[in-house]
């Protein structure tokens, strides 16, 4: 498995494991995902003396991103939004191409995430709700926003109310026109 095409298959929710050797080895693992979700990529174990790279690449063997450790022994975890089912691979190595005669181990994990309002992320594809509906829905992948669209047909008070949020979202609420003018909004302070 020391080349992209030659990747060994592994499936989310397991724990597996390798060894960097020879001196300058890779070691890439591939697996599919069906849906959105969050991708959690952790080291369990490695050689005292490996400093540990884990590579991210696409379906088109495109590269994405990457976590190094620090210093040599540290266990280190790739996190990552997923928007598009496909398959998806991995390269573990040692940043200072050692060969090492103890194996590392990782688990691969994946926490779908479905919005059944999605796609919603632009006004335009805003999603109709009716007054007294309670809507569900997920900031999902970073930067995400949601849009919600329903018609008024008198005057009268508007009261949204957002309930359930995660401990660490700072929530915004911007309201528009008819128009998809821009009127107001409100923001969390904490």
């Amino acid at each position: 498995n020391g080349e992209l095409g030659d990747a060994t298959a592994i499936n989310a929710g397991g724990a597996f494991g390798g060894s960097t050797s020879p001196a300058g080895d890779v070691d890439f693992y591939r697996f599919k995902i069906e849906s959105p979700g969050i991708l959690e990529v952790k080291l369990n174990a490695v050689p005292d003396d490996m400093r540990t790279r884990i590579d991210f690449y696409g379906k088109n063997f495109n590269w994405i991103t990457r976590v190094d450790a620090s210093n040599p022994g540290d266990l280190v975890t790739l996190n990552r939004d997923i928007t598009s089912p496909g398959w998806y691979y991995l390269g573990i190595s040692d940043l200072a191409g050692k060969s090492h005669d103890l194996g590392y181990s990782f688990n691969l994990n994946f926490e779908p995430v479905v919005d059944s309002n999605e796609p919603n992320g632009e006004i335009g594809d805003a999603v109709e709700i009716n007054f007294g509906d309670s809507v569900d829905g997920y900031i999902f992948a970073g930067g995400d926003g949601d849009f919600y669209k329903f018609y008024v047909n008198s005057t009268g008070i508007l009261d949204v109310v957002i309930e359930g949020v995660p401990d660490e979202m700072r929530t915004r609420i911007d309201f528009y026109g008819k128009n998809f003018n821009w009127i107001t909004r409100v923001d969390a302070s904490n």
